[in-house]
């Protein structure tokens, strides 16, 4: 006959009493009991139910997770700035290679400038000597009137030294900075020489310069004024270079005649250099083509194209903002207008040079 287990629930006084036939389950349910009864108690100690005691530890759990995802995303962070510090490590390193390369590459320069500054050293002393020919003994002992002048022209020119001879090799010229040392006037010379006189052989003189004499009205005339046909090269800042050809001397007066004229050597809209004549049909002033305002307008010098019947000038230079109006008084050949010789109406000097002009014929007969 099978032994009936009776299971018996006690309640009393809210704790909860199991009776159990079977010992061993009896004695588990027992410590069961005992372990939920003394939680039991705890709980209502705290004044804590069962139901708010899951809730927190639910909350704990979130917030715990929470803390983890925390902790990955830091761990992640922590990848990328450890991989950027590692970059910064390889930046350093090419700085301070670029370094180390750019020291050498400066004893480099140190080196191929010695001599590049003998040269520039050439260069200065040849132009010197085209702009001041020496006076030797043996080009006036060899100037005889009567002799017809051709060995004396022939020594004259021994004392007119190309650059192309001087310097055997074009390309050394062509490599020197020359507006180191003003306007490359030299480059242009010979056109210039042609456009001037082409039968007779001239020779040019550096009468002045802006950038070395002082950039004052007074200070051109005291350096330009009663010393013949003189050529006008123009710098402006931008990097326009244009001029004129007076064919008398400067002064406060009108003068100038038909061989007077404009010219444009580097332009926007690169033009080769070209030469503009005077346009005699607009004035009934044929021989007063150049001009220079009179002491009562003296902030302009030097001036080309002014009309003495009125009208504005093709090129004016001031010390400060000067202005062109060309085509104006001259002839625009080349079809581009207003926009030739710069590339607005007002523009800002650089420099400016002027040189004296001389037919070496005539330097041959003062001498003798």
């Amino acid at each position: 006959m099978e032994q009936e287990n009776h299971n018996n629930i006690t309640i009393n006084n809210n704790n909860i009493i199991i009776h159990n036939d079977n010992k061993s389950l009896h004695s588990y349910y027992l410590e069961d009991n005992e372990k939920l009864q003394k939680e039991n108690w705890l709980y209502k100690k705290l004044g804590c139910a069962n139901e708010l005691h899951r809730d927190l530890i639910w909350k704990l759990e979130v917030q715990e997770n929470k803390i983890q995802e925390g902790k990955q995303l830091l761990n992640d962070k922590l990848q990328v700035i450890h991989g950027l510090n590692l970059k910064i490590t390889e930046l350093q390193k090419e700085k301070d290679q670029a370094v180390r390369d750019g020291k050498q590459l400066q004893k480099r320069i140190n080196e191929l400038e010695t001599p590049s500054r003998r040269t520039s050293t050439l260069l200065k002393k040849s132009i010197e000597l085209q702009n001041s020919p020496p006076a030797a003994p043996a080009l006036a002992h060899a100037c005889n009137c009567g002799s017809g002048g051709k060995q004396t022209e022939s020594d004259e020119k021994k004392h007119v030294i190309p650059l192309s001879v001087l310097f055997k090799n074009p390309l050394l010229f062509d490599s020197i900075d020359v507006n180191q040392y003003g306007i490359d006037f030299w480059k242009y010379k010979p056109m210039i020489t042609e456009w001037i006189n082409s039968t007779k052989p001239l020779q040019f003189e550096l009468l002045y310069r802006a950038s070395q004499n002082e950039n004052s009205i007074q200070a051109f005339h005291d350096k330009c004024d009663r010393q013949g046909p003189t050529i006008t090269l123009i710098k402006t800042t931008e990097g326009d270079v244009f001029g004129g050809y007076n064919s008398k001397s400067w002064g406060y007066n009108f003068y100038g005649d038909k061989r007077c004229f404009i010219f444009t050597l580097i332009n926007k809209h690169n033009i080769p250099p070209t030469k503009y004549m005077y346009n005699t049909d607009i004035t009934n002033y044929p021989d007063k083509q150049c001009c220079e305002p009179d002491p009562t307008l003296s902030s302009c010098a030097p001036v080309f194209g002014f009309n003495p019947r009125g009208g504005s000038a093709d090129i004016c230079i001031k010390s400060t903002e000067s202005f062109q109006s060309f085509p104006n008084n001259y002839i625009d050949t080349t079809n581009v207008g207003k926009s030739t010789l710069t590339r607005s109406k007002f523009f800002t000097v650089q420099d400016y040079e002027v040189y004296n002009v001389v037919e070496l014929n005539m330097i041959r007969k003062n001498k003798c």
